[in-house]
């Protein structure tokens, strides 16, 4: 896996936690519906990044990501446990088949960063 992709990712998904920080809107073309649908694909990522950083001993920021995205004052307690629940999801999901970091781990990670990426400059409407 390259750290490239790594970087990336998490200059996105910091980038994006700052726009929730700091109050701004969701891109003009998306309903709340459709944020909180990316939101919630975003926290599974971060949940399966979180478990494959570990086990593929890659430096955890996924967890730190989430942490961030959970304290911004835009989410309602009901929305923050949605994307707990979708955190969870991506962590348990990926911790039954990836016990140990193999070649198919490292690929999973890399297209989770694309991924995650993705609807980051989606929602950023980049």
């Amino acid at each position: 896996m390259t750290m490239p992709m790594l970087s990336s990712l998490t200059r996105s998904a910091h980038a994006f936690i700052m726009v929730l920080v700091l109050g701004a809107a969701p891109a003009a073309a998306q309903t709340q519906a459709e944020t909180d649908e990316a939101l919630a694909r975003l926290a599974e990522i971060l949940g399966a990044l979180s478990h494959l950083e570990v086990v593929c001993e890659e430096p955890t920021r996924s967890r730190d990501d989430m942490e961030a995205l959970l304290a911004s004052e835009e989410l309602t307690n009901i929305r923050q446990s949605v994307l707990i629940d979708a955190f969870n999801r991506g962590f348990r999901g990926v911790a039954t088949t990836h016990q140990r970091c193999t070649s198919a781990s490292e690929r999973l990670i890399e297209r989770h960063h694309e991924r995650g990426a993705s609807i980051v400059a989606s929602l950023l409407d980049e």
